[in-house]
Parts: structure tokens; sequence; C-alpha cells
């Protein structure tokens, strides 16, 4: 729950790491359910200092682009503020303490409401299906966990932009979190091969243009 207004993002983190403790998994999980305490208790996108945490990592391009992006993208959008400097906030500084400590091959960034599977890693001929939401690509921008994992540290991002209101029932997260381990194997399979041919395309060709998130 990186934005604060998106309550069923802290849901499924929850459902997540309780499901979890009743199974075996195949991989090794580390849930933050919520980022943005903040955010939560005022219901805001942005956190305390009204800055949105998921244009405030330090990409490459943030100090070049963040502020040009969210100008141009957004008609300087207050709710969208990347800050004036990458990596200003706390809750940034977290998020990449987690990141730095647990090292992840996979991460699933969790929000509302495109109502689309974003995956930002290894082309995937055919995704695994999953009837919950559709797979679409919505590009990412200067300062977003997307650029600032897949683009510049080739570690896949799936966001998950779920609907406005949660199922009746949870299973679909249920099949998505199985899905996941199926796409990590994919990923896998994509940096063996890489590292057997040498010829992978560079991660920076994933650079479609963002819209949301």
């Amino acid at each position: 729950m990186i934005h604060g207004d998106e309550t069923p993002a802290g849901t499924v983190g929850r459902y997540w790491m309780e499901r979890l403790e009743g199974i075996d998994p195949r991989n090794s999980w580390r849930v933050i359910p919520v980022l943005n305490p903040d955010g939560v208790k005022y219901k805001t996108r942005y956190n305390a200092n009204k800055i949105d945490i998921n244009r405030n990592f330090p990409t490459k391009d943030w100090d070049a682009g963040a502020l040009t992006a969210w100008r141009r993208s957004t008609g300087s959008n207050p709710r969208r503020f990347p800050g004036k400097e990458g990596g200003s906030e706390p809750e940034t500084k977290c998020a990449m303490k987690h990141l730095g400590d647990f090292q992840p091959d996979f991460i699933v960034s969790v929000h509302t409401p495109l109502k689309v599977l974003d995956y930002d890693g290894p082309k995937v001929k055919s995704p695994p299906k999953f009837d919950y939401l559709p797979w679409k690509s919505l590009g990412n921008y200067p300062g977003s966990l997307g650029r600032y994992m897949w683009v510049e540290r080739s570690t896949p991002v799936l966001t998950m932009e779920l609907k406005d209101n949660l199922p009746p029932n949870l299973a679909p997260f249920d099949q998505l979190q199985d899905i996941i381990g199926t796409l990590v194997k994919y990923e896998t399979s994509a940096e063996q091969k890489k590292e057997e041919t040498s010829t992978a395309s560079s991660p920076t060709s994933f650079l479609p243009v963002a819209l949301e998130h």
C-alpha cells in the first residue's frame, strides 16, 4: 500500500501474508502490507509531506526527468508530486532498505484502480491466464519503483492494478499468488538463457509511455 488511498492494496498484501503462514510456499516472500502509514491515516495518495512515494525512488534520471514528467504528464497534479529530491522520503528509504536487505528476485506492487496486470520484466510470449485482470503494459516514470528496480536493476516488477472494490471472495488473489511463482520461473529461465547467449536485450528497451500507477 504505497498509496494511502488505495485501500484494497493493503487488504491483498495482508491476505497474502496470512496465506503464506498456512502453506508451504515455493518461494521466500517478504510482505509489506503498508508502506505509507501517513497516507493511510489521512486517506491520501501521498505521504505526510505530500510527496508521491512511487515517484520518489532515486532513479538515474530523477534529477533530469522527475519534475519535468510530473509537469508534462500530470499538469503538476499535487497528488503525484515527486518531491524536490529523489529518495528524500522516509518511506522511500524504508522501501530501499527492505530491497537491499532482502535482495528480491521478483517484486509485486499492489495498486488501484486501473484494473490490469502490468509486468515490467523479461518478455513473456504467453502470460499465464488470469481472468480477474487483463495483462497490459503501462510503462514507468522517473522515480517509480518499476523504473528503479526493473529498468535500472533488472529485477522484474509486477504491478497489480486492482478494481475499486475487492471481489466477493479472495480466490483470484490465491490464483495470482500462485501465478507469480510461474513468472519467477520464467524470469529465472530468461536470466539463465541470457547468461548462456549474452544476447538478451537491454532493460532500457522497456520504456513505453507510462500512465498512472
